[in-house]
Parts: structure tokens; C-alpha cells; sequence
């Protein structure tokens, strides 16, 4: 039994049930194999009923008098978690996913599920059939980098010859001796939160210094056409955009690819949105702060950086670049991470609710744009082959009817763009512009 660290704590109580707002979706495209299903899916059976987090609930105290905690399963059935789908091309892959990503989870099981689809055509910019594996899970079991780890672990070569130990498997009364533990403690809370919010003052003080000092940020925008509440109505789409070509561009630009990216899609929000055509577009970004010595999965903090869509290509990108350098190296810097209050959990979950509830006139941003960390791939496996690419499914948040993400992975960088239809209504008119715009900056860029 393992208390849930705050950090990873918030993505349980900012959670709306019918949206899943903090589902994580990763979906990784292998070539189609020789391999039975039969064979593929016991391969990832057998190595999922080997990692620990894997196995781990959520279990919380009545009432949410406390902290929750990650208790193993006694008797764990990895067959509630693996499945194979049945789909006959991408177009019905992607109204799967949706749907899939959309699912409550089993609130007494496991917050993960793997879904696997087989030869899989018409996948926009690859070419033959694939495999899909479709990994769901929720945001609190860790962020992507965390994951990473896991993830390796279910495509490793070959599947570790015994079970890890498994220490204190308690799940039978786990909520009684959980409340147990939380109504003891229940009496320091309001010393511990005091304290908590004092530090956190002070450090949120010095924080807001040091970004002045950066010269970089924004303010928050005015809402607009792409900024309106979201609901459950959710598209996505990808665009596989080749590494090699990528990395061209950035190398004639003294920028990233991500770099390169963001200021790509700075110029097709101004091309696709008419009331943003002359406005400063400005996109969150997040960086991960968590370091190997800390306890919590997550620890994620964020930016907001001008996208200046109507500057020349080199002087935005190197703008982009040097911006999230020097928001980065404030936001990470350990003196700098601001802790949350050790509240029980009822006082977030109606501190969320709240949040939720109070949109108001202005928007963080016009967009966010997450680039997950580009996994080690050399040792993966599945049915044989290696992973060609891979995509996410999140869910548009914020306030925001567009987001991004982008998954880097074998010889594609994949953007991957969520969408409120209501909001953004041709989606695939978007990704068609923001490919336009990649493939002119190449010659724009030697210029």
C-alpha cells in the first residue's frame, strides 16, 4: 500500500466523469506480423501480470477524509485489461479510439487498458498494414515519460521468466485501514495545509520573479472562436511528418523540430482561423520536472510562449526556441516547484469543481501544444517487428478547442490535433493546411 504523491493525487480529484479528462491514449503502429492474435495478445498478458503498476488500484478513504493510496490486487485479471478489436480500416479505427478513450473506467480495477487492432489500412501518410496498440490509462499513473518505462516492459523481447515479488498484496478492507490511517492524521490537516500554503505562497512569489525576468510569457487572451468551453464532443487527427525533413528544417534555423513544429503551428491557426488573423497567437507548452529521487509520477509544469505567426520563418522560430529555453530553466528549477497544500481529498475535489464551473472571459491561450519525450524504441517488440510510429488521443482542455500533442517515434514525428467540432469544424482542412505550411518552410528556411 503506497500513498498517491499530490502531484499525481490532482489528476484524480480534477476529474470529470463524463468527459475523462485526464485520460492518457497512446497508440503505437507496428507492420502487421506472421503472429496468430492468439499469440500477441498472451505475449502481452503474460508481461502486464509482471509490472507492479499494472496491478495497482486506486483506493480512497470515505468521504475523502484523506489522501488515497495505489493498492495491489490480490487476485488481478489481466483479461479486463487486454483485448483485441475488431475494425476494418483506419476510418473505423479512429471512431473506436474515440469511443474507447471516452469509457469510464472500472472504478475497482486497474486505471489502464490495451486495445489491439490488426492489419489496419489506410492510415493517412504510412503506407501497408498495421498493427495498432492502443494503450488507455489514467494521467495519475504517471506522465508519458513515466510511462515510457512501462511501456518498454510490455514490448520487451521477451517476457521476464518470473513474476516480480509482490510485497503486501492488500486489497480486501484496503478502504477500511486507508480511512483508518486518514481519520489519525485528520486532525494535523489544518496546521500541515497552513504551512503548505505559506511555502507555497513564497515560492509561487519567486517564481512569478524569475519568469519576469525571463522577458518571456503572455498574458491571458481574450476568448475567441477556438477558445470556448469544450464539451464531450471530441475529433483527432494525426499527421506523420518525416524526422529527416524535420530535423532540415531546424538545422538551417539554429531551432528544434519541435521548434519548428510550434512555429508551424502558430502560422495555420493564423491561416485557419479568421478572428485570430491578425492577433498574437500564444500556445501553453509543458515541461516535466520530475526527477528520479522524487515520488510522484508527474510532475508537470507549464508555460505560455507567442507563437508570432506574422514574423519572417527563421527570426519566429529562433523566438520559439530561445522562449521555451528560458521559460524551461525557471519552470524546472527545483527552487522554483511550487507544492500543493496537503488538503484532504474533498477539499479538491470542490476546489476543482469550482474551477470547472467558473470560465470566465478570458483564455490561458489560443492552443497548447505537449510534446511527449521520444521513448528508447531499440529493444521494443511486437509480433516481431518494431514500432514504425506512434500517436496519442487526448481530449481539448484549458478552456481550448484546439490542442496538440506531438509523439516522436521511429522515422515520424507525429501531430496530433484534438478538436471541439463546434470549434473547429474541418479538421482535416487543418492538418492539410499545417502539412502545406511544414513542407514550405524547408525552402523558405535556405532562403
Amino acid at each position: 500500500m503506497q500513498r498517491i504523491a499530490l502531484d499525481d493525487a490532482v489528476y484524480l480529484h480534477n476529474e470529470n466523469l463524463e468527459t475523462q479528462v485526464n485520460t492518457v491514449m497512446l497508440v503505437d503502429l507496428f507492420p502487421e506480423s506472421a503472429a496468430t492474435s492468439d499469440e500477441l495478445l498472451a505475449g502481452l498478458r503474460v508481461r502486464a501480470e509482471q509490472i507492479p503498476e499494472l496491478r495497482q488500484s486506486v483506493v480512497s478513504p470515505y468521504g475523502r477524509i484523506g489522501d488515497s493510496y495505489w493498492v495491489e490486487l490480490p487476485t488481478f485479471d489481466v483479461g479486463h485489461h487486454v483485448f483485441l478489436d475488431e475494425a476494418v480500416g483506419w476510418e473505423q479505427v479512429h471512431d473506436r479510439l474515440l469511443a474507447l478513450r471516452a469509457r469510464p473506467y472500472a472504478p475497482d480495477r486497474p486505471l489502464w487498458e490495451t486495445h489491439v487492432f490488426r492489419n489496419v489500412a489506410g492510415i493517412p501518410g504510412l503506407s501497408g498494414p498495421h498493427i495498432a496498440v492502443a494503450t488507455k490509462y489514467h494521467h495519475a499513473m504517471g506522465e508519458p515519460g513515466y510511462f515510457s518505462d512501462i511501456t518498454a516492459r510490455l514490448y520487451a523481447p521477451e517476457p521476464p521468466s518470473a513474476p516480480d515479488p509482490s510485497p503486501g498484496r492488500v486489497r480486501r478492507h484496503a478502504r477500511l485501514t486507508v480511512t483508518a490511517r486518514e481519520l489519525v492524521k485528520l486532525p494535523l490537516r489544518p496546521f500541515l495545509m497552513l504551512g503548505d500554503m505559506v511555502a507555497s505562497t513564497r515560492t509561487q512569489q519567486h517564481l512569478t520573479r524569475a519568469l519576469a525576468e525571463t522577458g518571456q510569457g503572455a498574458a491571458p487572451v481574450p476568448r475567441c472562436s477556438i477558445t470556448q468551453p469544450s464539451g464531450s464532443n471530441v475529433d483527432f487527427g494525426t499527421l506523420f511528418y518525416p524526422r529527416a525533413r524535420l530535423r532540415a528544417i531546424a538545422a538551417t534555423l539554429d531551432a528544434s523540430a519541435n521548434d519548428v513544429i510550434m512555429a508551424a503551428i502558430g502560422g495555420t491557426i493564423a491561416d485557419h482561423v479568421d478572428d485570430l488573423r491578425s492577433a498574437d497567437i500564444t500556445s501553453i507548452f509543458a515541461v516535466s520536472a520530475r526527477t528520479a529521487d522524487t515520488a510522484s509520477r508527474n510532475r508537470i509544469r507549464s508555460g505560455i510562449i507567442s507563437l508570432s505567426p506574422e514574423r519572417p520563418l527563421p527570426d519566429r522560430a529562433r523566438r520559439i526556441h530561445h522562449a521555451i529555453r528560458a521559460l524551461r530553466t525557471v519552470l524546472i528549477a527545483p527552487e522554483h516547484q511550487v507544492v500543493s497544500p496537503r488538503a484532504p481529498g474533498f477539499f479538491y475535489d470542490w476546489y476543482w469543481q469550482r474551477q470547472q464551473s467558473s470560465q470566465g472571459s478570458l483564455a490561458p491561450a489560443h492552443t497548447r501544444v505537449s510534446s511527449f519525450p521520444p521513448p528508447d524504441v531499440s529493444e521494443w517488440r511486437f509480433g516481431g517487428n518494431r514500432p514504425k510510429a506512434r500517436l496519442s488521443v487526448l481530449l481539448p482542455g484549458s478552456g481550448l478547442g484546439l490542442c496538440h500533442a506531438v509523439t516522436t517515434l521511429g522515422d515520424y514525428a507525429a501531430i496530433n490535433a484534438f478538436v471541439d467540432p463546434d470549434q473547429v469544424p474541418d479538421l482535416a482542412g487543418y492538418l492539410a493546411r499545417l502539412q502545406s505550411r511544414l513542407d514550405q518552410m524547408l525552402p523558405a528556411a535556405a532562403a
